[in-house]
């Protein structure tokens, strides 16, 4: 998850150790702007990729309560990383992974994409922007191409998800 440290993003429970473990969670506005250059947050239609494969297939192999974890088949290695509500509690560290997608619902609300630990199915939801959630950034187009990654065969690698013409396996960072 990523870690890059921008104005309405938080540690879990506001420890800087969590963000070590889990990355920050960023509140939609934060998200909108976190990915570095020749990276963005992936829109609701690219995460429909995601939502198709099974939440075990894309779990972490670890951290998962009750000992739910993941194969981590595609190396998307969801972390449960909780959230922040719009009230700011922070709830489900241990129990679900929840990211922000760059898609704006209705006023205040945007799409976020849901992985708990007793479901099976990843959830697409409309979400309160002044939640804090997770994010993945994905590959620009023309950063893949300049990477040499050839886009038709991004869907054949089994060691990677694709979102959209992103590539992500290639999720995550770390920063101040």
């Amino acid at each position: 998850n990523l870690n890059f440290q921008e104005e309405n993003s938080f540690c879990y429970e506001n420890e800087r150790k969590n963000c070590s473990v889990y990355g920050r969670l960023y509140m939609w506005d934060a998200a909108i702007k976190s990915c570095p250059k020749g990276w963005h947050l992936p829109s609701k239609e690219e995460m429909n990729g995601i939502s198709d494969l099974q939440v075990n297939e894309l779990k972490s192999s670890k951290g998962w309560c009750d000992d739910r974890n993941g194969e981590d088949l595609f190396m998307f290695s969801a972390i449960p990383a909780g959230l922040r509500d719009e009230k700011a509690l922070y709830y489900d560290n241990g129990y679900s992974a929840n990211f922000w997608s760059s898609t704006e619902g209705y006023s205040g609300f945007a799409c976020g994409l849901h992985i708990k630990y007793d479901r099976d199915d990843v959830l697409l939801s409309v979400d309160d922007k002044n939640s804090a959630y997770s994010v993945r950034c994905v590959l620009d187009d023309d950063a893949i191409v300049k990477h040499g990654v050839p886009k038709k065969l991004l869907g054949e690698n089994k060691n990677s998800v694709v979102i959209g013409d992103g590539l992500a396996g290639l999720f995550g960072g770390e920063g101040g």
